[in-house]
């Protein structure tokens, strides 16, 4: 795996193109690895979906946040957990740092540290911040021995995927290995030909209790899916309730309330 990619990647403005994989029944394909680069460049700051900031970060623990990223990138992975630690020291609310410290807790070989830092991230951020709830519920399963070790890793590994088929291989070694891992079968769903197969793929996936983010993903894919083969009226029950469910993150509420809104523009 690329570590500069990676770690430049989990960025800012990431959820911005969760609305564009939401968005795949509408657009009627997948979004290819150009558009997830795209999406990230050009993404607005103020992006009601982005995740929440904190205000009054101190500028030093900014810099530390920075710099460990490009140790990252380096590969000095040791050295940048420091660096990691001491920004959350400086700024103790701010979950950017923490969440960066969990992934290369993962690089570094340490599951059990890396789910340690997302639960630290998820008490900041209880309604959700980018992937930690994924991370969460992947990880917990690991460590419980329902799940492969490394079965979370491997489905990371889709993300620096080169093309549909690579993509494919490791969603079936995933439900090879794993038959009940809810966030594999989003990505199947994505990666099938025909509405009724991935409406197959979205459905059975709801029915693993996936966490809340792989959740609503799954749903809205389902509802636009439905839209496409004209099922309007399904599609929009489903958006509304999802934008209203208390238990969603505020991301899925933010992405299932701008889906809406362009299912409901539709001519």
């Amino acid at each position: 795996m690329n570590l500069a990619r990676r770690f430049r990647h989990w960025d800012f403005a990431i959820l911005p193109f969760l609305l564009l994989t939401a968005l795949v029944g509408l657009a009627g394909c997948r979004q290819k690895t150009e558009g997830r680069n795209l999406a990230a460049n050009d993404a607005p700051g103020t992006s009601e979906w982005q995740a929440p900031v904190s205000p009054g970060i101190p500028p030093e623990a900014k810099a530390l946040h920075e710099r460990a990223r490009t140790l990252g990138e380096r590969g000095d992975l040791k050295q940048a957990i420091e660096l990691l630690d001491r920004a959350s020291a400086l700024a103790p609310t701010w979950p950017y740092p923490l969440y960066d410290k969990a992934y290369t807790q993962l690089l570094s070989g340490d599951p059990e540290g890396a789910l340690a830092s997302y639960r630290g991230v998820d008490r900041l951020a209880p309604e959700g911040f980018f992937t930690t709830k994924t991370a969460i519920w992947s990880l917990t399963r690991e460590q419980a021995g329902t799940f492969p070790k490394g079965i979370y890793q491997t489905y990371l590994q889709i993300e620096w995927a080169k093309s549909d088929a690579e993509k494919r291989q490791i969603v079936e070694d995933l439900l090879k290995r794993a038959p009940t891992f809810a966030p594999a079968w989003k990505e199947s769903a994505l990666l099938q030909e025909t509405p009724e197969k991935r409406l197959a793929d979205l459905e059975h996936g709801l029915g693993l209790s996936p966490d809340a983010e792989t959740e609503g993903l799954l749903t809205l894919n389902r509802a636009t899916t439905l839209d496409s083969i004209g099922k309007r009226e399904d599609c929009v029950r489903l958006l509304s309730s999802l934008a209203q469910a208390t238990n969603s993150t505020v991301g899925t509420r933010a992405l299932a309330k701008a889906t809406l809104a362009m299912v409901l523009e539709k001519k």
